[in-house]
């Protein structure tokens, strides 16, 4: 069983790949039996290497390589990948990060190396709901944004329901704060 982190409950249908810090104490074992571990490993090691020299910055190009590993979402939305990340700290939740189409960060880094994407809030502007259906831009409001998924809040102001979601998912035990 492995841990993960959102920063948005609200757009919990919307994940469809899983980030792991380069430095994360579980990623040794996780690459136990992939052919590429070595250039995972090393991969990892040299995203360090430029942390040390150059710090880390948000706002660089990100970089990531496949681990070979998925695991199964518990919320439904079947098999996500495990990339490491250049952006994904240790320390940020549980260094373990599920990504969507709604964080500019993860929509950079899945653009790049071309991987699925799945918007389920969208603004009420018709014209720009459709650029966010397209995946031509990163709809990142919380708070204004329409869900789609799931049915039980289809419709709704994602803001308007962020704490009834956290409840939802703490109910059926598939998060916890």
């Amino acid at each position: 069983k492995i841990q993960t982190f959102s920063a948005h409950f609200e757009a919990f249908r919307a994940d469809t790949f899983v980030v792991i810090a380069p430095d994360h104490p579980l990623l040794p074992k996780l690459l136990e039996g992939v052919p590429n571990k070595k250039e995972v490993l090393d991969f990892c090691k040299n995203i360090l290497q430029k942390r040390m020299q150059e710090g880390f910055a948000d706002d660089k190009e990100p970089e990531g390589i496949f681990t070979g590993r998925y695991i199964i979402d518990p919320v439904g939305s079947g098999e996500l990948p495990i990339w490491v990340a250049s952006f994904a700290l240790v320390d940020y939740g549980t260094g373990i990060v599920k990504c969507s189409c709604h964080d500019e960060g993860d929509f950079k880094f899945a653009k790049k190396y071309r991987l699925k994407l799945k918007p389920v809030i969208f603004p009420q502007d018709s014209e720009l709901s459709e650029k966010v259906r397209n995946l031509e831009i990163c709809y990142t409001d919380m708070k204004n944004g329409v869900l789609t998924e799931p049915k039980e809040f289809s419709g709704r102001k994602a803001g308007e329901v962020h704490q009834e979601i956290v409840k939802y998912l703490e109910k059926k035990n598939l998060a916890e704060r």
